[in-house]
């Protein structure tokens, strides 16, 4: 089993909202510093930036002031067989809103790293523009897809 790392970014002068996927995990202490969380590898075997898009797993830390640390274990040595889940990271939102997906990182309410298992939803607002997506498992991988509304 195993978990897939995305994240929603928005940059300016794009009206779309870019799923990215994976973190960069930075030599030499293999960490992805996002102001409100820390990804840290249990693994060091690498001597370079480690680009992750899926883990077996994960250990959330609180560090206080809700902050946190998220331990991650990266599916370099070992390929993931089977996502049952994404680690969702959004940042700058103006507003977020979860229908079956858990919140395990962020300080405030327009960030943070959300657990979205199958058929859970999230609705991001940035703007006059507010957009959902859905986490939807197949053939044994995770995947975020945008809803479009008429």
């Amino acid at each position: 089993m195993g978990f897939r790392i995305m994240q929603l970014q928005y940059e300016t002068m794009n009206e779309e909202t870019i799923i990215k996927q994976g973190i960069l995990l930075k030599w030499p202490m293999q960490i992805a510093d996002i102001k409100f969380v820390q990804f840290i590898s249990g693994l060091s075997e690498s001597s370079h930036d480690l680009k992750v898009t899926t883990i077996h797993e994960y250990l959330v830390q609180d560090r206080g002031n809700g902050f946190k640390i998220i331990k991650i274990a990266p599916s370099s040595l070992m390929k993931v067989q089977k996502e049952e889940a994404i680690l969702l990271i959004i940042k700058n939102a103006e507003k977020i809103k979860t229908k079956r997906g858990q919140k395990i990182a962020g300080k405030c309410s327009n960030e943070g790293v959300f657990l979205l298992k199958p058929k859970s939803r999230i609705e991001v607002t940035n703007g006059d523009k507010t957009e959902e997506f859905v986490a939807l498992q197949f053939e044994g991988k995770m995947y975020l897809v945008k809803v479009y509304k008429d």
